[in-house]
């Protein structure tokens, strides 16, 4: 029984505690990436890092953390090249999407546009069908 207890005071110790969190987190923040690391090996601490700091399901903003974690990891020239193609991309893809919609507006608009009045301002549309 002293050994299970022993176990117990162990495994508390080491995930039990509410105040590690910060600590973890303050260490991912503060993660640089040594020399001759692989990229692999930086990943698999900063996800061991992120998963202490932000215990719980992975989310969304779990993940954007990370990957900013990652990122800042990085030598500095890399890290800014990465967030510019980020950026690059991200403006790419709005554009993809902004083309997409105003095809399909485009075709419902010719099909509706004809049956519909549409008046108002942008707080107040009113739809009126036309015969």
């Amino acid at each position: 029984m002293d050994d299970l207890s022993k176990l117990w005071q162990a495994l508390a110790d080491r995930f039990g505690r509410h105040d590690l969190t910060e600590k973890y987190r303050t260490k991912l923040i503060a993660r640089v990436r040594k020399p001759n690391e692989s990229l692999s090996s930086l990943y698999a601490d900063v996800k061991r890092l992120s998963a202490l700091g932000y215990p719980g399901p992975t989310s969304s903003a779990k993940e954007a953390i990370m990957r900013d974690c990652f990122i800042e990891a990085l030598d500095p020239d890399l890290a800014l090249k990465l967030r510019e193609k980020e950026v690059t991309g991200q403006t790419a893809a709005v554009g993809r999407e902004k083309q997409t919609e105003s095809h399909r507006s485009d075709e419902g608009r010719d099909r509706y546009s004809r049956n519909v009045v549409v008046t108002g301002s942008r707080d107040a549309v009113t739809v009126q069908s036309v015969s």
